[in-house]
């Protein structure tokens, strides 16, 4: 009587398979996350934006300004700890403190809750690991009538997504074309 049963190249034929459709499914998994977490980028600086223009109409007719330590062209981020960062000439250095996205920033304490962070993303040495605001005007003068929030995508071979003032979107493809748009490019406004 001869027994039924798999034979060995058999079994290491479905393990194969099973293997490779795996991996596919991960690939795919992947960059489905990467994309959930792009969205949420997308809508919590919408949401600062939101949380901005409530700001202008109840309290004044300009923006918060830039604070003290970021006049120069540097401009104000916040990593997905809480931490906030003064980026420029393309690396985030500085701790600064005071504008507004820490918890005692004008916008954080009326208009939002808590600080929306970024989310932890594949690299968050990167500008996807932070959340950026610049204006027009300084710290020295109230002049801040339009702003740009900007942050790095993760899908999109690392665009940098913004919103303005003005609710214009859009994406380019390193910072310094946006820091070029705060400060009279044609890129923005």
């Amino acid at each position: 009587m001869q027994k039924k049963g798999f034979t060995l190249i058999e079994l290491l034929v479905v393990i194969a398979i099973i293997g490779i459709l795996s991996s596919i499914g991960l690939v795919a998994l992947n960059g489905a996350r990467e994309k959930a977490r792009d969205a949420k980028r997308k809508n919590d600086l919408t949401q600062y934006r939101n949380a901005l223009m409530m700001h202008v109409n109840n309290e004044t007719s300009n923006y918060p300004p830039l604070p003290t330590s970021t006049d120069g062209g540097s401009i104000v981020c916040i990593n997905n700890e809480g931490d906030e960062y003064t980026y420029n000439g393309g690396s985030f250095s500085t701790e600064t403190n005071n504008s507004i996205f820490v918890e005692n920033g004008e916008i954080i304490s009326e208009y939002l809750a808590v600080p929306l962070l970024p989310p932890e993303s594949n690299d968050d040495s990167s500008g996807a690991a932070y959340y950026c605001y610049d204006t027009n005007g300084d710290s020295d003068n109230d002049d801040c009538n339009n702003f740009i929030l900007f942050t790095q995508l993760e899908s999109g071979e690392g665009l940098w997504y913004w919103i303005d003032g003005e609710a214009n979107v859009g994406t380019e493809n390193n910072a310094h074309d946006l820091n070029k748009c705060i400060n009279g490019g044609d890129c923005v406004w």
